[in-house]
């Protein structure tokens, strides 16, 4: 007997079922996914979600036990996501648009969920560059893979030819609080169109959604200087939303944006930036723990602000972050941390090591130097290591070298097996540098991901497991 089967416009369907009405229906309304790219657009400049005029119709058995059963090749989308879609782990989702993910009623948010294995192309360079899934306030992302399935986003380029920009990234866009004075604000670069790019507002445990086991690769595309979009760009998201063992490699801009927000995070991992690893403004006081980034090119490892040109406005920046590994490359201009426009922060149990030609820590300003003097900045049980001047501030208060912060500076030894390796790093703890004597973490969000225990320096315990084994690569950008 056949497959009962529903009758859905593209830029709505269920992409996952796509398989399940092979006995069904007319063969025009029918395309093998394991064959030719199957074209999901909803038409150009369309947000109504009825996939416009020139949308195709297909024919999808609603009721199929596994709609992920055969459902495999690539499939092309550029139309908008309004209701619960999924897309499925033997498949390749190809965007040729920018993709927005939501309903248009924030009660009743569209979910679009990844399976394990799944794998998204943004785009292949040029005009390519301007796509980007962008989940909107009316939207939520559900994308958990495993240590040997990761969800992977990447360039749409052949292997070896990807390179940063060749698309725009993740961006997760919520409503919990900013300290712009409007209460909301607009993602850079975005189509503006019915608020889609609009995040911000009055709800610290708004759910953006899940990334675990993802990594997402040579995004960040610059539309104009100074406008560009991050690989992975966290917006006003809330303490609902779960980021954990999750990757950025290879982009134009900064590995994460978190603009404002209480979202947390842990296990993360930065390589290959052109810009910064993680920048965090806009009132960011979410907590992190056990972070890596390998810098390469980034301007910075950590740049930390509050408001440019309002570094008094309020929720104040102040991430609190444990247990992090942060790896420079001698490149002038660059430091482990920058702290910049009255931000604060809290940062323990870290490593900083290979700035030799410039600085652990930076206080890049007068409006920095208030909030250090204030006493809104605290660096303690960090580990500085083949630094030039590890400590650059000039403040006459803030004195993270004083005993009670229990700072090490001047470590010379191999603190890890291969940091610097771009294409197999190794964070093995060589045992060569003392590790152990970080405080014991307090005040961690009830997250079984977060670790109360971990009282050593940096993002890799001595004589513990590889946290990032199976799930990183470190493709040559």
């Amino acid at each position: 007997m056949a497959p009962t089967c529903s009758r859905w416009t593209v830029s709505s369907l269920c992409l996952a079922l796509l398989a399940a009405c092979a006995g069904s229906g007319d063969d025009a309304s029918r395309r093998d996914a394991s064959t030719d790219p199957i074209s999901l657009d909803g038409g150009e400049g369309d947000a109504s979600g009825d996939g416009g005029s020139d949308a195709r119709v297909i024919d999808i058995d609603m009721d199929a036990p596994d709609p992920c059963e055969g459902v495999s090749g690539v499939v092309e989308i550029g139309g908008d996501i309004t209701e619960a879609t999924t897309w499925c782990g033997r498949a390749t989702y190809r965007l040729t648009a920018p993709v927005f993910v939501g309903s248009g009623d924030e009660a009743a948010p569209a979910v679009l969920t990844l399976e394990p294995g799944t794998r998204i192309e943004g785009g292949t360079g040029g005009a390519d560059g301007e796509n980007a899934l962008v989940v909107t306030t009316s939207g939520r992302i559900e994308a958990v893979g495993t240590a040997a399935e990761p969800v992977v986003f990447t360039s749409g380029n052949a292997p070896g030819t990807a390179r940063p920009g060749d698309w725009g990234g993740l961006v997760l866009l919520g409503r919990a609080p900013l300290n712009d004075p409007r209460g909301t604000a607009s993602v850079e670069g975005l189509d503006p169109r019915g608020g889609l790019s609009e995040f911000g507002g009055a709800d610290p445990t708004h759910d953006c959604g899940t990334l675990r086991y993802v990594r997402v690769e040579f995004g960040g595309f610059s539309f104009s200087a100074g406008v560009e979009l991050n690989t992975l760009t966290v917006a006003g998201c809330g303490s609902g939303t779960d980021l954990d063992y999750v990757q950025t490699h290879g982009g134009l801009d900064d590995g994460f944006e978190f603009f404002g927000g209480t979202a947390n995070a842990t296990h993360l991992v930065v390589s290959a930036m052109d810009d910064d690893g993680i920048d965090t403004d806009l009132g960011y006081t979410g907590t992190l723990q056990f972070v890596l980034v390998q810098a390469s090119l980034t301007d910075h490892a950590f740049e930390m602000d509050n408001r440019e040109g309002t570094p008094g406005a309020r929720p104040q920046s102040s991430p609190t972050v444990w247990n992090f590994t942060l790896v420079g490359f001698d490149f002038p201009g660059t430091s482990g941390i920058e702290l910049a426009e009255g931000t604060g922060a809290t940062l323990r149990n870290g490593v900083i090591l290979g700035y030799g030609a410039t600085e652990g820590i930076d206080a890049d300003d007068s409006d920095q130097i208030a909030a250090l003097d204030a006493g809104q900045v605290r660096v303690e049980h960090c580990l500085f290591a083949g630094n030039g001047t590890d400590i650059v501030n000039g403040s006459s208060v803030w004195d993270p070298t004083a005993p009670a912060a229990r700072n090490v500076f001047g470590v010379t030894g191999d603190v890890y097996a291969a940091p610097r390796n771009t294409l197999a790093p190794d964070f093995t703890p060589t045992g060569a540098v003392d590790l152990s004597g970080g405080a014991t973490p307090s005040g961690l969000p009830g997250d079984p991901d977060f670790d109360a225990s971990a009282s050593y320096l940096g993002a890799f315990a001595p004589g513990g497991i590889d946290w990032m084994a199976g799930w990183t690569a470190f493709p040559a950008p």
